[in-house]
């Protein structure tokens, strides 16, 4: 499935059941999204926002990593009710944030310092 977004294109190559589950980030999950942004964009990335089952149940968005070949993989988990899901999807440019944290002084025993907004 492919569908355009702006000046791109985001294709969902496969959906993988993985039996038993993959043990990832303290967390199983048993099914596998995978996909593309193209063209790849610097600054632009994919993130799964939400899933949902044909009950309404919100199933979380799991956790999602790079696969070696560029494309993105999504990991979730459904249980054994879920037998049709809702997935969003959302493509954004990535938001830099810069934070600027003082130490804690050892005399005083509190945190000084500030916190900076950076390029956006």
């Amino acid at each position: 499935m492919q569908k355009k977004v702006g000046e791109n294109a985001l294709f969902i190559e496969q959906l993988q059941r993985h039996a038993p589950p993959v043990r990832m980030h303290e967390g199983l999950w048993n099914l596998e999204l995978t996909g593309a942004l193209v063209p790849k964009t610097p600054g632009v990335h994919v993130c799964l926002a939400e899933v949902r089952d044909q009950t309404g149940q919100d199933l979380g968005p799991g956790i999602t990593h790079k696969l070696a070949n560029g494309h993105q993989s999504f990991l979730f988990q459904t249980g054994p009710q879920s037998m049709t899901l809702n997935l969003t999807l959302a493509v954004q440019r990535s938001q830099v944030v810069e934070y600027v944290i003082a130490l804690q002084s050892a005399s005083t025993n509190q945190l000084t310092g500030s916190a900076l907004l950076g390029r956006h």
